[in-house]
């Protein structure tokens, strides 16, 4: 069972998750409706926005060992991401393929992917040395 730091990790980790979220919806309509920009650069934009929050978020609210100033830290987490964005494409696209429901590839890759990140970032990136 989660103990007591188990579930302030895991609801700091939830809550930096919906700012991040918000942020990212935010930023790529934003730059999308009144910037102008094409969707696919607005939406890579607010993706980095979203990552530097969850980043900053995570680092002091979430884990112990975080250090918002460590940049062997800040590489590790954008490492993390890059491969989530990987994950991302490669779910969507076999649940594409094998359903036709692009759908349930969104919510496979928001639940795999949620779990995957907070392990890593707990036992990988933010470890207290």
């Amino acid at each position: 069972m989660l103990g007591r730091k188990g579930l302030r990790e895991s609801a700091f980790y939830i809550a930096v998750g919906i700012a991040n979220t918000a942020a990212y919806i935010v930023v790529a309509y934003l730059l999308s409706k009144f910037a102008g920009w094409p969707s696919y650069l607005a939406s890579g934009s607010a993706y980095v926005v979203a990552v530097l929050i969850s980043f900053v978020g995570n680092s002091v609210l979430t884990f112990e060992g975080g250090d918002v100033r460590s940049p062997t830290q800040l590489f590790k987490y954008g490492q993390l991401y890059a491969v989530g964005l990987v994950w991302n494409a490669l779910v969507i696209h076999l649940f594409d393929r094998a359903f036709q429901a692009p759908v349930l590839g969104f919510f496979a890759f928001a639940i795999s992917w949620t779990a995957v990140g907070f392990l890593v970032n707990k036992y990988v990136i933010f470890v207290r040395r």
